[in-house]
């Protein structure tokens, strides 16, 4: 009987984050670290669900032409930026690979549309921004509803025992 177990240590010289979230319309940066000996070596940001199929969205030796993305390169501290720019739209959300040649790291970007929740944005038909507020969801304020009916149940039931007590004794 034999296991044989491989270890891609390729997979430790560069870092990031696992998931990024951003709403859509703004910018979101997107930090990946890698090792010294990868300072003077073009790194890229790959887009697509598989690494084999995904295409470069940028790279630190050419700039974007269509301004969609930002590279920078700090060797000082061996991190590569990438931002991508205002406009993000939720079907922008999906893999993105922070990478140097064969050697790649996953990060899944996702760009949120904030659903309208509250039922005065729903009843006066605004669009949610910051003057029209979210409500706690309906089945956490039914939780919040259940617990409190519970605890005062139970104090009831505390007081009665109590009162119980005391008629025994006198």
């Amino acid at each position: 009987f034999f296991i044989y177990i491989y270890i891609n240590f390729n997979l430790l010289y560069i870092t990031t984050v696992s998931e990024v979230s951003v709403k859509a319309g703004k910018s979101i940066s997107i930090p990946c670290l890698y090792e010294s000996q990868y300072k003077n070596h073009v790194k890229y940001l790959c887009e697509g669900y598989d690494w084999t199929f995904c295409k470069y969205a940028v790279k630190t030796n050419e700039a974007d032409p269509s301004g969609k993305y930002l590279i920078s390169d700090d060797k000082k501290l061996k991190i590569f930026t990438v931002t991508i720019n205002h406009g993000l739209k939720s079907e922008n959300s999906g893999w993105y690979w922070c990478a140097k040649g064969d050697i790649q790291i996953p990060v899944y970007l996702n760009v949120t549309v904030k659903p309208i929740t509250s039922e005065y944005c729903k009843i006066s038909n605004k669009i949610q921004d910051d003057n029209c507020y979210s409500t706690l969801p309906l089945s956490l304020l039914l939780l919040l509803l259940l617990v409190l009916l519970f605890l005062l149940l139970f104090i009831l039931l505390l007081k009665r025992e109590q009162w119980n007590m005391g008629k025994i004794l006198h």
